[in-house]
């Protein structure tokens, strides 16, 4: 709603520059707390508002986030492409890396994982050199992603880990706690039984430090206690954290 009435206020004072950064920076937000259809909207009236080179890579690049986050790895693909293309030409790296990171999550979900690493490994040393806290966990967290598309597992494991120090360096205790329970899963399925138990259960406490210990996410994190638990041996507290997987996955 603020975020809404500043674009109002600046589409009313005719500052075009402003306007459309503010649609921009409010992209993600708007897909999180409005949903994918409206921020859709919002991000086709920046396209047809945008008039730089710069203004359509941004765009473009806005159009893949709420593309891939739909699942829509076609759109997101095409979209991210067209925004690389046009960053080509701009003096910063960053745009590019924002479409190439992008494109490479759509690649993976396509299943052309070799494609997707390619796409990220240029900008690797970018972003350990340069990179802000946030660049540094969108590279590792999508590099993750890709990794893990790709079920290389080990690799997958350390890019997460990395993501996790980004994510705790930023206080951003909602990412942290899905990059944790995302690893857990990763040593899980690498056979390591006790480091997945342990971060299972850090990724409840986050959720709990979150004051979000409800919904599918917490049946799912109760469900990694559960099963690793029992692959410890500890069947009470299996059997415990099962039981309320299932209550929270029938609410």
């Amino acid at each position: 709603g603020h975020r809404e009435s500043a674009f109002a206020c600046l589409d009313r004072a005719g500052d075009v520059e402003a306007a459309f950064e503010a649609r921009c920076n409010s992209v993600e937000s708007l897909i999180l707390v409005r949903g994918v259809e409206h921020a859709q909207r919002v991000i086709e009236d920046m396209l047809a508002a945008a008039r730089t080179d710069a203004q359509k890579a941004a765009a473009l690049t806005a159009r893949a986030t709420a593309a891939l986050m739909a699942a829509d790895h076609v759109t997101g693909v095409v979209s991210a492409r067209q925004a690389l293309a046009l960053a080509q030409g701009l003096g910063s790296p960053w745009p590019r890396f924002e479409a190439a990171r992008l494109l490479a999550v759509g690649l993976a979900q396509e299943g052309r994982t070799d494609e997707a690493e390619a796409e990220l490994a240029p900008f690797e040393s970018l972003v350990a050199a340069e990179g802000s806290v946030e660049q540094r966990g969108h590279y590792w967290s999508d590099l993750a992603y890709v990794l893990n598309s790709a079920r290389r597992l080990g690799r997958t494991a350390d890019a997460l880990a990395r993501a996790i120090d980004c994510a705790r360096e930023q206080g951003d205790l909602a990412e942290l706690a899905m990059l944790t329970t995302n690893l857990a899963t990763v040593h899980g399925n690498l056979g390591r039984v006790d480091q997945a138990h342990e971060q299972a259960l850090r990724a409840r406490a986050l959720q709990v430090e979150l004051g979000a210990t409800g919904g599918p996410i917490g049946g799912v994190i109760e469900a990694h206690v559960g099963l690793y638990s029992a692959a410890l041996g500890h069947y009470g507290n299996a059997l415990q954290a099962f039981e309320r997987a299932l209550d929270l996955f029938q609410r």
